[in-house]
């Protein structure tokens, strides 16, 4: 497990967001980032009204320019970063499940 800090560039849909990666020594590195454990509503297809809300939600409550706390080990079959992303220790993963927005998944 590694643990990176990252800064939020756009949020892509509700468990999908693109960040600038910390890497340490001023090297930084612009990643997409797949939410671990959560599945939110698609962007396209019959849920697209929910999944527009969920990322528009996402997209106020931690802007463009936030800073999070992003724990990844592994890569998904796109070439994204699988990740638990924390604001202020609180682990956003968590909260959606938490508030409904998303569900939980095992992968």
């Amino acid at each position: 497990m590694y643990t990176y800090k990252a800064k939020v560039l756009r949020w892509v849909d509700g468990d999908t967001l693109l960040c600038l990666i910390d890497l340490g020594f001023y090297t930084h590195k612009e990643e997409r980032i797949r939410l671990a454990r959560i599945d939110a509503p698609e962007l396209r297809g019959p849920e697209k009204e929910e999944g527009k809300r969920i990322q528009q939600l996402l997209s106020q409550r931690y802007p463009q320019g936030t800073f999070l706390t992003l724990e990844s080990k592994k890569r998904d079959n796109y070439g994204r970063f699988i990740g638990e992303l924390y604001y202020h220790e609180q682990s956003i993963n968590q909260w959606m499940i938490d508030q409904k927005l998303a569900k939980e998944v095992d992968y």
